[in-house]
């Protein structure tokens, strides 16, 4: 089991305590011990011993948290809460961190510690968080896919008016004009396959184009979808190169330096036009800047022209800068 670094702040009351909501929260997310949890969320009313399996449960009214080697590995029961958004808000996308998932759908009222998800080989995941509107999934802190999701705030885009006949090699925005944001999605970080699930209809995309789409329970190995094995290095068979391998021009050695000298650029551009900033090549730039994980840009890139074109910009000032370096 796997610690988590990152930080998630409680934003609901949790009906546990309405006398402390002044008092400053401890940090509570999964993975936690048994006294960071005491301390974020008060003593529990009533203390289940580790049974057979090993597992302890602390019940706080309808909520209950469950322990697993003295750390938090699951929780669920308590009061859901979404933010507020303005219309038009940028969705969720692949590569978002647990804070960013976070800010968007509020704290998780379920969440959960572990090793696979429910369709394909071999899926990515580690953990997800289950809402009402769906349960999202995470790899090593980053959204990596998602299940049964039935909110705009988690969305790869919407069908056009006039969609274009879907055959292989068709773009995954072609499909998404066809069919709309997949309800549940697997992202294979290593190869960069992706699985949408349509009901009962699964599509794979590789490369940005669908290269396979057939039912979700295919009754011979013919039927199943043709995924790329995925090494303990990231290679692929035969040479293949994956994300993994490609980790793109934002994580060369001289892009930090980089990074230093043109974050200037984008911050006068913004103060010239602070409409800039709700575009999807802008936001394109940014990720880049920001070093969001390779595959989860590539991705994006893949659906949205808009955005390939910020990741475009960037890589052409990278090399305009390498140049001027004489590298």
């Amino acid at each position: 089991m796997k610690t988590m670094q990152w930080v998630l702040f409680i934003g609901v009351m949790l009906a546990l305590g309405a006398a402390r909501a002044a008092e400053e929260k401890p940090q509570f997310y999964l993975g936690v011990t048994r006294e960071v949890t005491q301390a974020a969320l008060g003593k529990p009313k009533t203390k289940i011993p580790p049974g057979f399996d090993g597992k302890e449960m602390w019940i706080y009214g309808k909520a209950v948290v469950t322990f697993a080697g003295g750390k938090v590995m699951a929780w669920q029961g308590f009061p859901e809460k979404t933010p507020l958004h303005p219309p038009g808000i940028r969705p969720l996308q692949l590569g978002a961190t647990r804070e960013e998932t976070a800010a968007m759908l509020g704290f998780p009222p379920k969440a959960r510690l572990y090793t696979a998800l429910v369709i394909g080989a071999k899926p990515e995941g580690d953990e997800e968080w289950t809402y009402s509107t769906g349960t999202v999934v995470f790899e090593d802190g980053f959204l990596v896919g998602w299940r049964d999701i039935r909110t705009q705030l988690v969305s790869l885009g919407d069908k056009a008016p006039e969609p274009k006949k879907l055959d292989l090699n068709s773009p995954a925005k072609d499909v998404i004009g066809a069919l709309g944001s997949p309800p549940t999605l697997t992202c294979y970080v290593k190869s960069g396959d992706q699985l949408w699930g349509y009901g009962q209809e699964l599509f794979l995309l590789r490369g940005g184009k669908l290269v396979w789409r057939g039912t979700a329970q295919p009754k011979t190995l013919a039927e199943r979808p043709p995924l790329i094995a995925e090494n303990p290095d990231g290679a692929a068979p035969d040479g293949e190169a994956g994300p993994a391998n490609d980790q793109g021009f934002i994580n060369d050695k001289e892009f930090a330096t980089f990074r230093l000298a043109y974050q200037p650029v984008l911050d006068r551009m913004l103060q010239a036009n602070p409409q800039v900033a709700n575009t999807a090549s802008f936001r394109a730039m940014q990720d880049c800047m920001n070093q969001r994980p390779w595959w989860a840009i590539t991705a994006q890139a893949d659906i949205d022209d808009e955005y390939a074109s910020g990741v475009d910009a960037i890589e052409d000032a990278y090399n305009q800068y390498l140049d001027e370096r004489g590298q």
